[in-house]
């Protein structure tokens, strides 16, 4: 099995995850799992990979993708259950009054704050940072119909 076809299948089965997520076929956890499982029985029986080696994949790709799963679980639950309780309320309004009903507006406050929350240089903590806490700013926005503002 040459390194072109192993690339082929790994592409197969980003797209095959894409397709059945897309069309709500199956569960995200169940994607993640049972797709990667396949690809690496795949390589196992091929002989491009020994069976040892995709616990040590496995290993390796839990340990460098679990913190950034946990930081994504838990700025969901903190901003959803403080936006629920109003706590941005004060900001919003403040921050809709500094920028008005633009577009512009909130497009240029939007990035200062990805600015400002990519600094750590990582794109999942500024992705944690910037949609859960500009959300309820893209939602009190009446610049306009969807998809301007709404």
């Amino acid at each position: 099995m040459t390194e072109t076809v192993v690339g082929l299948l790994g592409l197969l089965c980003i797209v095959a995850i894409v397709v059945t997520l897309f069309q709500s076929k199956t569960l995200p956890s169940i994607a993640f799992i049972v797709f990667p499982f396949i690809l690496a029985m795949i390589l196992v029986l091929g002989g491009y990979i020994p069976l040892d080696g995709v616990e040590s994949m496995i290993k390796t790709g839990f340990n460098s993708t679990a913190p950034t799963a946990a930081l994504f679980v838990f700025s969901v639950l903190y901003f959803g259950i403080m936006t629920d309780a109003g706590m941005f309320d004060v900001i919003i309004g403040k921050l809709m009054k500094l920028v008005g009903n633009s577009v512009i507006g909130v497009t240029v406050m939007t990035t200062v704050i990805a600015l400002i929350g990519h600094l750590d240089g990582g794109g999942a903590s500024t992705f944690c940072i910037v949609v859960p806490s500009m959300l309820p700013v893209y939602k009190k926005c009446t610049c306009g119909p969807p998809p301007y503002c709404g």
